[in-house]
């Protein structure tokens, strides 16, 4: 009874171990090179071409916002161009985030709803 204790102990110590990966900070390099691949998406839609945003899922865009305001937390040195794109790209981002909200709600038929509860503070 005590080896099985023991064993199970073990596995279970083992399994957490495992499933608490470590976040680590983005570098400098990779911030910049995604800021470069990311703001050279948004230039070839300002002449013409499609826009990469529109074809990035909810979780991408959500991802991406975090993603840069940890390069701007972390690198203190790329601060101006987390100022410059990164504030671009953020609110573009969360433009695009908005708009698919919106239009969710105007394809579910869920204005009234939402102006009710947000009038009943259910915010």
């Amino acid at each position: 009874m005590m080896k099985s204790l023991l064993v199970a102990v073990m596995v279970a110590m083992s399994l957490s171990s495992v499933a608490q990966e470590i976040k680590h900070a983005p570098t400098m390099e990779s911030c910049q090179a995604d800021f470069n691949l990311w703001m050279a998406g948004i230039s070839r839609a300002a002449r013409g071409e499609p826009s990469p945003v529109a074809n990035l899922s909810f979780d991408e865009l959500f991802s991406r916002i975090a993603y840069i305001r940890d390069c701007k937390d972390a690198n203190p040195a790329l601060k101006k161009n987390c100022d410059d794109e990164g504030l671009l790209l953020d609110w573009m981002y969360g433009v695009e985030m908005r708009n698919r909200l919106l239009r969710f709600v105007k394809r579910h038929d869920l204005k009234e709803t939402f102006l009710e509860e947000d009038k009943a503070e259910k915010r």
